[in-house]
């Protein structure tokens, strides 16, 4: 999954941008391609392929002759994107030598297809931020486009030339219901992100942010290494947007009682990106394909992933392959609704938080959950991110039991951010990106009120990508605990561990 950790990473440090081509600098990727950037250039980036008669070709391939088969085989790979109509069309013939070798030049075809579509996406883009009127008409003609984000884009690139707003669709609420439906039995821990409208960034800023991080005048190497590596992405799989996750993870993560690691995560993913470029990659990093049923599943080690549609993909990792409920998902898959809407208490749990706000979370803290000293005195944990103007507002709630051991757990974690403060605090001296995060940490306040413990805090400025910043902090916490649990527990070299307390 290189490709999505790569847009990942970019998100957390863009705070804009939600699709892979928001990376991209239309400078950058021009001089790439060679081409020198004029309204003429780019128009004619668009203009539609001409038609080529293929006809004659094509009956070549089925030739009774190998070296008149090669040939055929040969100049219709050349003529490139153009031949795709006929070729299609040419995988169905009743004759297998023709429908064998057309199949094998579509696939041929395929990449170039995919950097032929980046080109026009960043061409149209091009054409709007430089606000090229004359460009409207040709634009107007690609608003029925059935290329996947050709028609989209197109709307921007007007918009902007006009200087009219324009906001990018996302995932609606209806849709994030429905990812939330299939996830699998036994969820310990269930919640949602869902990404603001993304928008094109500054790779060269967010660098010149990052500067003290980067060997000293390494910015520009560095600048051009990252426009290398995101175009050449881009160009293999498309543009690719990640408009929000749902999540859930197994109740039982950790170790059974024979110390073996257990447990599972699913992520359903919603978005835009081109499966058949995707499965192609995925296939190259020795995925191995299975059906399921009429589904196809590609798993890599502990991992699996399911190819859904254009707007959505479902992950799945854990302790080993068999753990991963991949007979459940498929089919949730097929019936709309997994084995989670029948668990009473997490719907509670779920019905108890606002799932319109960008970000929120529920965990039943399960026994395995417990072995985390800072979640063992608490039954529930809920998590909310309210935006307003331009920051979130987080507030996350644990409820337990026994008031005595919510305050113990309490001061526990405020020791734990404390130690976060001065680590970061020291960072931030000689790195100014670290700004966000620190001002984050500092603002995190926790109280115990009896059995109960609130956490909150605030992060502010466009930083989208951040939505998860409290789940990560408090995962720390938990991680934490649980490394000073066992360093506790942990035998001294030639004693005896020592005795419970």
């Amino acid at each position: 999954m290189a490709i999505s950790g790569l847009m990942m990473m970019l998100m957390l440090l863009g705070g804009g941008g939600n699709d892979l081509l928001d990376f991209i600098s239309p400078e950058a990727y021009w001089k790439a391609k060679g081409v020198e950037v004029t309204a003429g250039n780019l128009l004619a980036e668009l203009k539609p392929a001409g038609a080529v008669d293929t006809s004659a070709l094509i009956k070549q391939l089925g030739a009774s002759e190998y070296k008149v088969r090669e040939e055929a085989s040969r100049r219709l790979t050349a003529m490139g994107p153009a031949a795709l109509p006929e070729l299609r069309k040419a995988v169905k013939s009743s004759d297998p030598e023709i429908a064998g070798r057309a199949g094998k030049i579509i696939h041929g075809l395929s990449g170039k297809v995919r950097a032929r579509a980046v080109r026009r996406l960043m061409a149209i883009r091009t054409l709007g931020e430089r606000k090229d009127r004359q460009a409207i008409p040709t634009l107007r003609k690609l608003l029925k486009s059935k290329t996947l984000f050709e028609a989209e884009y197109a709307r921007a690139a007007i918009a902007a030339i006009e200087g009219k707003p324009f906001k990018r669709p996302g995932a609606s609420a209806r849709a994030m219901q429905s990812d939330l439906r299939l996830l699998p039995a036994n969820c310990g821990v269930v919640g949602q992100v869902r990404m603001l409208p993304g928008k094109p960034i500054d790779i060269k800023q967010i660098l010149k942010t990052l500067g003290p991080m980067l060997p000293e005048g390494k910015t520009e190497e560095s600048l051009a290494k990252v426009n290398k590596m995101i175009i050449s992405v881009a160009d293999r799989v498309g543009n690719i947007r990640l408009d929000g996750v749902t999540f859930g993870v197994a109740d039982n993560v950790g170790k059974d009682a024979d110390g073996k690691d257990t447990g599972n995560a699913v992520l359903v993913v919603r978005g835009l990106y081109n499966p058949a470029a995707v499965r192609e990659v995925l296939i190259e990093k020795r995925a191995k394909s299975e059906k399921v049923g009429r589904t196809e599943v590609l798993r890599i080690d502990i991992m699996a992933v399911i190819l859904v549609s254009n707007d959505r993909l479902v992950f799945m990792t854990g302790a080993s392959k068999e753990q991963l409920p991949v007979a459940q998902m498929v089919a949730a898959l097929k019936s709309g609704k997994g084995k989670l809407a029948g668990d009473k208490a997490m719907a509670g749990l779920i019905k108890s938080v606002d799932t319109t706000n960008p970000v929120w979370a529920v965990m039943r803290v399960s026994e395995s959950y417990r072995k985390a000293e800072i979640l063992a005195p608490f039954k529930t944990v809920t998590l909310v991110g309210k935006r307003k103007a331009n920051q979130m507002d987080f507030t996350l709630q644990a409820r337990g039991t026994v008031a005595q051991k919510v305050a113990a757990a309490v001061e526990e974690f405020n020791k734990l951010i404390d130690e976060k403060r001065d680590r970061i605090d020291r960072g931030a001296l000689s790195m100014p990106a670290m700004k966000p995060i620190t001002e984050f940490i500092r603002s995190i306040k926790v109280v115990a009120n009896g059995a109960n413990a609130t956490v909150t805090a605030r992060l502010k400025g466009d930083m989208k990508t951040l939505l998860g910043m409290p789940m990560l902090i408090f995962s720390m916490a938990i991680s934490e605990t649980r490394v000073r649990r066992e360093v506790r527990e942990e035998p001294m070299l030639g004693g005896e561990a020592p005795a419970p307390r």
